[in-house]
């Protein structure tokens, strides 16, 4: 009788505990609503710096474990009350801690098998886990700020620094050496703002050196977000870092104390580092802030950590700035980071105005995603390319558009399984934040976005943005549906999309899509493009005004 845990043996992997239930027999709604208002709840009482770093506070799926560990942890619970004997195998070091502690307030015995010693080196690993993050972050810091400063010393003197437009972007190496310069987070807007003191501040996504001259050599104002970094900066974030958030008193979630998951999450956040590289944007804002006069911060809006530390470092040392958010990618109901609980609505560090992709994600910011109708204005597609559409092409070629780890790997397994025995030529196209690694047996795609979809006879898809464009050149998409407890679907409003949730069924799916006729072809294309059109704003004037538009006229 009781819970057993087989923890920490050989090629056993924390994660995957969820694994043990059947995803339609969770209502992944009921639990994300709960969610929310108790993340919401959290933050009312415990809002700080400190409190914002944390991924927990933002409800980041992609960096915290928090909602996966809770609904892992009431649905075993409650599996517990009906068998009162299980076993769970390698769970995260949170989910486990929340178990053994509930476990004990039931008087139910806990047996944990594990490797030898490893309850003994368990603390020893944490505290040299901690501090190796916090020796390689300072390293890696300041060797970035040294870099920054070296090549773009001469550039940073030619900068006009009174009444400067911050256009804080990230930056690829590609689009960096590209001329002319691209934004590949915000498109047309930087020409737009070119006579408006225009600086374009960017974090490095790829090989920093070689970004770095590239953007020494540019013409653009374009300068690294560590450029202005004093030395000593990562030192003071580490310093900063070194207390623990800590949630006191009983929480409850279903009618379960979760105090003990919710405290095991917050230590491990904060011992893997993660805390702390959220830490140094508010001293990336803090320095531009203190060497310019910044009339307008422009930044990509997914409320993430990184967002809000840097919203709060602006707001306080240029506290006269307007300060713009552009949500400038497909939303999903499992985004749960871009959800506001009703206790946090007020006082969550967000820009004064956010700026959309269009209709549709305006509205799922305002009715799912709760927030201030006022704040939300519907906006336009800066980066993407919504051309003319055109019909199919010929052939069997597939583009696989990848989002990032570990769902890229998801994708691929079921690619091979699906089309390792047929004569479709499959191109995988990776995401560029989560390059892949290793080989794969299909052709990876070094060509730019256009060309692989010109080219392309179907698009598949899993959480990528890349189907609304593919809609918009008019190629048929089949969105890949995993075991997942929230919809991971970009496209989740449109009704024209095809769905595959296994291998064999894509395999089908694709047969069918190719084999359409003509006139049945016609009717997708322009199912598609109608709702391209609500998704995707058109670029005009009186949409680019959006982002300079001073704060005193927001409220007319």
């Amino acid at each position: 009788m009781g819970l057993t845990i087989i923890d920490n043996l050989n090629r056993l992997k924390p994660g995957g505990t969820g694994e043990l239930f059947l995803a339609n027999r969770v209502d992944g709604e009921a639990y994300l609503r709960e969610y929310v208002k108790l993340i919401g709840e959290l933050s009312r009482d415990y809002q700080s710096d400190a409190w914002w770093r944390y991924p927990l506070a933002s409800k980041d799926y992609y960096s915290s474990a928090f909602f996966d560990d809770l609904v892992s942890f009431d649905l075993i619970t409650e599996e517990l009350k009906r068998r009162r004997s299980l076993i769970v195998c390698a769970p995260s070091l949170a989910l486990r801690a929340a178990l053994v502690a509930y476990c004990r307030a039931q008087s139910l015995p806990v047996t944990i098998i594990e490797a030898r010693f490893a309850k003994l080196l368990r603390p020893v690993k944490s505290w040299l886990v901690r501090q190796k993050n916090r020796s390689l972050f300072v390293a890696k810091e300041i060797v970035k700020t040294m870099i920054a400063r070296f090549y773009l010393a001469r550039k940073i003197k030619t900068i006009d620094r009174s009444g400067v437009t911050v256009l804080r972007t990230w930056l690829l190496e590609r689009s960096v050496v590209r001329q002319p310069f691209v934004d590949n987070y915000f498109g047309a807007l930087p020409e737009y703002l070119k006579d408006r003191h225009l600086l374009i501040v960017g974090g490095v996504l790829g090989n920093y050196w070689r970004t770095v001259k590239a953007m020494a050599k540019s013409p653009v104002p374009l300068l690294a977000q560590e450029t202005f970094l004093k030395i000593f900066d990562p030192l003071r974030a580490v310093l900063e870092d070194r207390s623990l958030v800590q949630i006191k008193g009983p929480i409850f979630f279903n009618g379960k104390e979760i105090g003990a998951l919710l405290n095991a999450t917050l230590r491990q956040e904060h011992e893997q580092g993660q805390t702390l590289n959220n830490s140094i944007y508010y001293y990336y804002a803090r320095r531009l802030a203190e060497k310019v006069a910044v009339e307008r911060y422009i930044l990509t809006h997914e409320n993430y950590p990184w967002e809000k530390m840097s919203l709060l470092a602006i707001k306080r040392y240029a506290a006269k700035a307007t300060t713009v958010g552009y949500q400038h990618s497909a939303l999903y109901p499992a985004l749960t980071n871009v959800y506001l609980g009703p206790a946090e609505q007020k006082i969550v560090p967000l820009p004064d105005r956010i700026v959309t992709l269009g209709e549709v994600t305006a509205d799922f910011l305002i009715n799912k995603g709760r927030y201030d109708r006022e704040k939300i204005k519907v906006g336009c597609a800066l980066r993407f390319k919504t051309g003319t559409a055109l019909l199919p092409a010929g052939g069997k070629k597939i583009l696989a558009v990848l989002g990032c780890q570990p769902r890229a790997g998801l994708m691929i397994d079921w690619l091979t399984q699906a089309f390792r025995q047929t004569d479709y030529q499959v191109v995988v196209r990776p995401h560029p934040a989560s390059p892949l690694s290793g080989k794969v047996p299909f052709v990876v795609s070094n060509s730019d976005l256009l060309t692989d979809l010109t080219e392309a006879a179907v698009v598949l898809y899993d959480l990528s943005a890349v189907g609304l464009e593919a809609l918009a050149l008019g190629r048929p998409v089949v969105h890949l549906r995993f075991d997942d407890w929230l919809s991971f679907d970009p496209l989740f409003g449109f009704r024209g999309k095809s769905e595959a949730a296994s291998p064999a069924e894509l395999l089908s799916k694709v047969a069918r899509l190719l084999a359409l006729e003509s006139e049945q072809r016609l009717e997708l294309t322009s199912q598609g493009a109608d709702f391209v059109k609500r998704y995707l704003g058109e670029i005009t004037p009186e949409k680019l005004n959006l982002f300079t538009e001073k704060r005193s006229s927001y409220a007319r």
